[in-house]
């Protein structure tokens, strides 16, 4: 039968790692982190926000229980609320699927090695420990007893006072696309920082299916996905709508995510990032990537219209700083 599963659990105790192997050992799969749908700057946790990103989760979740090509669906989020899940699935159209609730757990020695783990490397700010309720790992009840999720890295880089609410200036969408290894995910994270009212979606969140191929055509839904996330946050009236994906670079499918847009009133600033094939090559290598290496991403002409940006020698702060000039300056 098909299957929903529903992972939560305290921040650091290795749900979105699981998730992944768990995506990747089931068929024709799709995987969301409810993270991904709440990337903003500055971060705030208010009534306005908690619904932004409920609104978020049940729109792309749907989207993939509705797509007949699916037979597995994997979701995780903190889910510290026992009301926060079950208003989550009130709106879910589980019809036909199999939903299996599952929380993750740890002994606090280990949650709090990792947490401390992930403080020292920058990726989490040093009061998330005590904000991390002790747990005993045979009483998973108490995983909803957790406090609510902390900011993101991005977010944190330069926090200012701000009020949520529409702006009276026009919203930009941005787009950052190229091909993989050319910077596209470092230099959005770097704007996302330089961007005071911003949110930030990476497009490739909305492709997470295993397995994955371009010549697949369920990547289709991964266009409305995309759509709805952009048109969810410009409708919130957020300035700047951050979204790095190389799949933007084609005609075809740029086309299918813009005309899923139904915000209004907004203009799109889109850049292609570029650097010598040299340069991809070592990138490429210092990633790690187990995929073999290609050219012909960097190879296709810019989309019309796109600012083309040159990386190679550069650092993402450089370019990043680079692009919020001309997003400043475009009318």
């Amino acid at each position: 039968m098909r299957t929903l599963y529903i992972v939560g659990g305290a921040m650091g105790v290795g749900k979105t790692t699981t998730c992944r192997l768990l995506c990747e050992r089931l068929e024709n799969s799709a995987l969301l982190d409810g993270d991904w749908l709440w990337d903003l700057h500055p971060f705030r946790v208010t009534d306005v926000t908690k619904r932004l990103v409920c609104d978020n989760i049940v729109a792309v979740l749907n989207n993939f229980l509705a797509c007949s090509e699916l037979e597995n669906i994997v979701f995780c989020w903190v889910l510290h609320r026992q009301d926060i899940l079950d208003g989550l699935l009130s709106r879910l159209h589980t019809a036909g699927w199999n939903v299996r609730r599952i929380s993750l757990t740890c002994t606090e020695p280990a949650l709090r090695a990792r947490l401390e783990k992930d403080v020292r490397a920058g990726l989490r700010r040093p009061d998330v420990i005590g904000r991390v309720q002790g747990r005993d790992p045979s009483r998973p009840r108490r995983v909803r007893q957790l406090q609510e999720p902390e900011e993101t890295a991005y977010a944190r880089r330069s926090r200012r006072r701000h009020t949520f609410g529409r702006t009276a200036m026009k919203q930009k969408l941005i787009l950052i696309t190229g091909s993989p290894c050319v910077g596209k995910t470092a230099v959005a994270e770097r704007l996302f920082g330089l961007c005071e009212d911003s949110a930030y979606f990476d497009g490739d969140w909305g492709w997470c299916v295993n397995p994955f191929s371009l010549d697949d055509p369920r990547l289709r839904n991964g266009d409305r996905t995309i759509a709805f996330a952009l048109s969810n946050y410009l409708k919130s009236g957020f300035r700047y709508v951050i979204c790095p994906t190389v799949v933007v670079i084609g005609e075809e499918i740029r086309a299918s995510v813009l005309r899923g847009i139904d915000a209004e009133n907004y203009s799109t600033v889109a850049f292609t990032l570029t650097c010598s094939e040299e340069t991809l090559a070592a990138r490429h290598r210092k990633r790690g990537d187990q995929t073999t290496l290609s050219y012909a991403w960097l190879r296709m002409p810019p989309h019309p219209g796109d600012y083309v940006v040159d990386t190679d020698g550069r650092t993402p702060e450089q370019v990043a700083a680079e692009l919020k000039r001309i997003v400043d300056a475009a009318d």
